[in-house]
């Protein structure tokens, strides 16, 4: 994906610009975003996001991805190292032509969409880059010590915002990000969108985001159930790999928005 992996390995060399900024943490001394703490432990966005859409696990982290409702090509990742949120990373998959106003501002107020003059504005020291695909990037000191960010741009506008705090390292690790399989009730998959239409959208996007033979992800066949266990809702869907015609079903938890239109 586009200048995604380039600009999370970045916040490595810019760690050292971590010191005086231009922006302000908030009154807690935190960096929040869109309900986001850095610093904080990771286990705790289930219960506002519900699962992810895909972990994928690298050296000493882990990525989570999640869909921001609005548009089909916004979503933002958590890095979480040893169970707290090293960082947060918003991008939209497609070419930006104006602020997109389903995303939350950054913590010091830029929008994706956004000219690269509003941010040159809000950030007249950061540094220029470039990023893995020729394109520009402005990178510099968050608001507080040992954090960062990164702003890429796609013609002439922000195509990614990433913010990241280093984890002390004498924290104790906690419980990590969980990803269900999904293949019963007992553990079934937590979507916590807003209503029904959000929300069936958001177990197609999961279903396309779980390879079932290498880069080939599952596909819906149609078949679908509605039930229910302890007074809690779930959908069941059945899918079909295209390459090798394997089967399985795939369990929802939908209890937070059933019934809502």
């Amino acid at each position: 994906m586009r200048s995604i992996g380039c600009a999370l390995a970045a916040f490595s060399l810019i760690v050292w610009l971590s010191g005086a900024s231009t922006q302000a943490a908030d009154t807690a001394g935190q960096i929040v975003w869109h309900g986001i703490v850095l610093g904080t432990p990771a286990s705790k966005l289930k219960a506002t996001f519900g699962d992810p859409l895909r972990i994928t696990q690298g050296n000493d982290e882990r990525v989570a991805r999640y869909w921001i409702p609005g548009d089909d090509a916004t979503f933002f990742l958590i890095t979480e190292q040893r169970g707290y949120i090293f960082a947060f990373h918003a991008f939209t998959t497609s070419t930006p032509i104006a602020a997109l106003e389903n995303v939350p501002a950054d913590p010091s107020g830029v929008h994706l969409g956004d000219t690269i003059q509003t941010v040159e504005q809000l950030h007249p020291s950061f540094k220029t880059e470039t990023g893995d695909q020729g394109e520009p990037m402005l990178i510099g000191p968050g608001p507080l010590p040992d954090t960062a960010v990164i702003y890429d741009f796609d013609q002439g506008r922000v195509h990614s915002f990433a913010w990241q705090m280093e984890v002390p390292a004498g924290l104790p690790a906690l419980p990590m990000l969980t990803e269900p399989d999904g293949s019963s009730m007992s553990n079934a998959i937590v979507d916590v969108q807003s209503d029904e239409f959000a929300g069936v959208h958001w177990e197609y996007l999961f279903i396309a985001f779980q390879p079932c033979d290498g880069n080939t992800a599952w596909r819906p066949s149609g078949e679908q159930a509605l039930l229910s266990e302890h007074q809690r809702t779930y959908d069941r869907d059945h899918v079909v790999c295209p390459t090798t015609k394997a089967e399985r079903d795939y369990y929802f938890d939908i209890s937070s928005y059933f019934g809502k239109l």
